[in-house]
Parts: C-alpha cells; structure tokens; sequence
C-alpha cells in the first residue's frame, strides 16, 4: 500500500482535474506549461484538495466497415457498455481517492460481491475499500491515465475537465470492428474527504481485490458455500465460491 509513487502522476490529472470545461459551448483553452507546473506543484505538495463530479458524456462510434467517421451514438441503445471513468475523483494529501466498485450497472456485481457481503454479516466488518489511482499525465501528448484508463486531455479551465476517451471493439459491419470514444466532463464540487478511519485503502483495483480474497480465504477456506453465512438474507442459486479460481481470473483480468 505505498502510495508515495503516486503523488507526482496525482498532481498531473489533479491539474487538469483543477481546470476543465467551462459552462457555455466554448472549449477553454489548455494551460501553458507554467500553469500546469504550479498545478502539479500544488496537488503533489498535499496544497489543495479538490473533488471533481462527471457531469456529462456523449458516446460516438467509428466503424472500420464504412467511411462514416464517429456517429453520435445514443448510450441508452447499448446493452453492457458502460462510461470508463469514475462518477467521482477526489485529490486529497497528493493522492486520488475512488471508492471500490463492486457493482457495476452494465456488468453487475464484482464475483466477491456477495462473498465480502457474507464476511461483513459474519465477523461485523465495517471498513471500506478505496483505491489511491495511479494517475500519469504527459504534457507532450496531452494524455492523462488515471489507473486502468488513458484519456487525451481536450480542454481544461478553472473548475472543469473535458477529456476524451478512445478504445477498440470488435464485430460490428463486416466484423471488421472500430473504435468507441467517450467525451467526458468533469465539474468541480464541494470537497467530500473519505473518513481514514473507516477505510481500507491500495495502489490499485486488483490489489484491493486480492485483499478482500485473503480476508476471506483466512475466515472461509478457499472454497465455500457462501449461502451458508449470508443468514437467510439471501439465497443464491450457484452458492459455491472457489477463490482460487476467482483469484487467477482476476489476475488475467477475465473477471471482475
């Protein structure tokens, strides 16, 4: 859980986090490199402290089938796609702080999910799960990576983000796959601090993840019926619970 290798990459999205998008229809202008400095200088430094909302996204496709370019698509129609951003960033002490996600709408819940559920009824555990992201920014190709996910900075103002999020599908027209992009645009909000004392906090998803699996292999074993310590609650048709296969399919990233 060292985090110190964090806080220069932190200081780099928080910069941008600090800037943004503007209310009217007019991008801002991008910071010049003495901006940017002073920003990372600050956020780096534990100097400011900030939390940044997503307030809006629009989601194109371009398909390798045809020579349409990106079509404004409405995400409403798409089944299991799912924005690739956090709701919320905050930036405190030179670090991020992101809650787990353990249920997603798109794909459901995370397969420790009901697992964790089951510790937390057995043994009266109350801390969450956080995760300081590791959060990279090259001024030269005005990209920013915030954990698993790498954005093209478009503009940045006072108190907005607008980024842009580009990634690969497969199928489509001919099978010949294409690419999704997301535009995406954080506003700054009123600073909400996680309380330290009631979290667990790791570098990384996985790392939180396979936390939670040795929790559980140290109360459960390393397969269980995981029906047998939800009280009643809740009755799963498929109770079993192998971590170990769990374990290797979060590893290879097959799971979530």
């Amino acid at each position: 859980m060292k985090l110190s290798y964090l806080f220069a990459a932190v200081a780099a999205v928080c910069s941008m986090s600090l800037a943004g998008c503007s209310d009217n229809n007019d991008a801002p202008a991008p910071f010049d490199d003495l901006e940017q400095s002073l920003f990372m200088s600050k956020l780096s430094e534990g100097q400011e402290s900030a939390t940044y909302h997503l307030e809006s996204f629009s989601y194109y496709q371009m398909s390798n089938g045809n020579n349409d370019g990106w079509v404004e698509q409405d995400f409403n129609d798409w089944v299991g796609l799912s924005v690739p951003a956090p709701a919320d960033i905050t930036i405190h002490n030179g670090c991020t702080w992101q809650p787990l996600v353990m249920f997603d709408v798109a794909t459901g819940p995370s397969r420790l999910y009901m697992p964790l559920y089951a510790y937390r009824l057995q043994t009266g555990f109350d801390k969450e799960f956080y995760v300081a992201a590791p959060i990279e920014y090259d001024a030269d190709a005005k990209t920013m990576k915030i954990d698993k996910y790498t954005y093209e900075v478009e503009a940045v103002s006072e108190d907005a983000l607008k980024v842009i999020h580009i990634s690969e599908f497969r199928g489509g027209i001919d099978g010949k796959g294409g690419q999704d992009k997301f535009n995406i645009t954080f506003k700054r909000k009123e600073l909400s601090l996680p309380d330290l004392n009631k979290i667990l906090f790791y570098g990384s998803e996985l790392e939180a993840k396979l936390a939670i699996i040795e929790m559980l292999r140290a109360q459960f074993g390393d397969e269980f019926n995981v029906n047998k310590y939800l009280t009643g609650q809740v009755i799963l048709d498929d109770p079993m619970v192998n971590l170990n296969e769990i374990e290797a399919g979060l590893r290879a990233g097959t799971i979530y």
